[in-house]
């Protein structure tokens, strides 16, 4: 049986020529969107040519192929990979403090704007780049605190994609030690009275595991959504069984 139109996935055409954007550029943008076995090259190629030009037409030019990117909707594979590429390349730079600034900068500037899609690419650019940050990195106080209310904003989002997204982009900036903490509050309401089923996923994925928010999470278990139950069990199998009270576990089996 031949594929549906829905089932091909379409190639990210090359946008019309600009005499401002780098030919180069472009081009490695247009050839990591295929698959990620070669991203490693061709993030040693971008960074030759950050190196070979002037800040100014860089940025640009990497401007612009963003700003195109995020004209694409939240269905293609194709830009995802793009997507992955971006936030490898930003978190190898050897400035990478100095060029995240200017990232977040853009991702801020489209956090807000009418089109749908837009706002779906920047909150998962944001948060395919605080994931490739790595556990051990730090950002300014000011910084982060610009980047949660930028991500609450958009856990509010009329569209689930793009609360969704934002829920996964949260994940670094939750502190689970932190009694009152925003993120967490937010979280265990969005996964309990979120109408979107991938939302609540998400944000079962994202929680942090602790005694705290197990009681939220077994909620979960009986969601509507079978994905949604499955990463509730799959949270549930990843605590260490002393944290669980009696009666939990009890629930846990019956549920199962």
């Amino acid at each position: 049986m031949p594929p549906t139109d829905a089932e091909v996935v379409q190639p990210v055409s090359a946008p019309k020529p600009n005499p401002r954007n780098n030919p180069t550029m472009f081009k490695i943008f247009q050839n990591v969107q295929y698959n990620v076995v070669q991203h490693k090259k061709y993030v040693k190629e971008m960074i030759k040519l950050y190196k070979k030009l002037d800040e100014d037409s860089f940025r640009e030019s990497f401007k612009n192929a963003l700003h195109y990117l995020f004209t694409f909707g939240d269905t293609s594979a194709n830009v995802d990979r793009v997507v992955q590429f971006v936030a490898t390349f930003c978190t190898s730079l050897d400035d990478e403090e100095e060029f995240l600034l200017f990232i977040f900068g853009i991702i801020f500037d489209c956090q807000c704007v009418s089109g749908q899609s837009v706002r779906y690419r920047a909150s998962q650019l944001l948060a395919a780049v605080l994931s490739a940050l790595g556990d051990d990195a730090s950002l300014d106080d000011d910084l982060c605190d610009k980047l949660l209310a930028s991500q609450m904003q958009r856990l509010q989002d009329t569209r689930g994609a793009v609360r969704c997204r934002a829920a996964l982009a949260l994940q670094r900036l939750q502190n689970p030690m932190e009694q009152d903490d925003e993120v967490t509050r937010a979280y265990r309401f969005h996964m309990s009275c979120d109408p979107s089923s991938s939302v609540r996923r998400a944000i079962v994925m994202s929680i942090a595991k602790c005694s705290r928010n197990v009681p939220f999470v077994l909620e979960r278990l009986c969601d509507v959504d079978e994905a949604v139950r499955r990463a509730a069990f799959l949270y549930i199998a990843a605590i260490n069984v002393t944290q669980l009270r009696v009666r939990q576990r009890v629930l846990t089996l019956k549920v199962n």
